[in-house]
């Protein structure tokens, strides 16, 4: 399953000119799918599709407004289940209710980032050299400055997107969300609670499709252009964000829902 993002008319963003060419293409379509192969204008990509399909592919065309549409991530606090329903209590907006069989998508990422930290300097105490061999005998010492290091900092965060069939787009964030529902089930780290949380919502809802493929998506040039209500200037993983909705959309072609 390959896709396209189809946008309307008009300049490229700065980077992203002549980005879908032949070349590009036949780059594209040989990584490991699900994939995009590219950013276009709409008639070119849902042309494209039709090519892809007439050879026995599947493909489909949105655009940044189609994934923006399925409006803002609703962080879930808490949740319940009562009489074959699930009771998000949400960290903003009213609380909602939704049934078992109105879940259609569930998107699990395990997110990871790397960032180089600069580590302060210090002081280092060294023995004047007259004294470097008589310290027990109260010469005096000298403070000498240490230059800063570079280090790397690793920062990792789990997710798991919950897409209904009313296009809502519900989300356990690990940093946000307590597992209290899991009780002795509970595990020491959220990479393991979120894995069960997974596990517990195909269990409940086995008719929604369970997408772990985050891993190994390519991000396409321009993903980072999806605004979302609530998001503040989109700084919330914004690779995982379009990825959730397009694999939704995506989803919905493949089952012409």
């Amino acid at each position: 399953m390959v896709a396209l993002v189809g946008e309307q008319p008009g300049t490229p963003a700065p980077g992203e000119r002549h980005a879908l060419t032949p070349e590009t293409v036949r780059l594209r379509v040989g990584l490991r799918p699900p994939m995009i192969i590219g950013l276009t204008d709409r008639r070119s990509a849902r042309a494209a599709c039709e090519r892809i399909r007439d050879h026995g592919g599947d493909a489909f065309a949105c655009s940044m407004g189609d994934l923006e549409a399925l409006g803002p991530t609703l962080k879930i606090k808490e949740l319940g289940l009562v009489d074959g329903e699930i009771d998000l209590a949400l960290w903003r907006g009213p609380s909602a209710r939704v049934r078992r069989e109105n879940l259609f998508c569930l998107v699990r990422a395990h997110l990871s980032e790397t960032s180089r930290v600069r580590l302060p300097a210090q002081r280092e105490i060294r023995p004047p050299v007259s004294a470097a061999g008589v310290m027990g005998l109260g010469f005096p010492v000298r403070l000498t400055d240490v230059a800063s290091t570079r280090s790397t900092k690793t920062t990792t965060s789990d997710k798991l997107d919950i897409h209904t069939t009313d296009g809502s787009v519900f989300q356990l964030d690990g940093d946000k969300f307590g597992y209290n529902i899991l009780g002795d089930m509970k595990g020491h780290s959220d990479n393991e609670n979120m894995d069960r949380m997974f596990e517990l919502f195909q269990h409940i809802a086995p008719h929604a499709i369970a997408d772990m493929y985050y891993s190994v998506w390519a991000a396409p040039p321009g993903y980072h252009r999806l605004r979302l209500p609530g998001a503040a200037v989109n700084r919330e993983d914004p690779a995982f964000a379009f990825y959730s909705r397009w694999c939704a959309l995506m989803y919905r072609h493949l089952t012409r829902d």
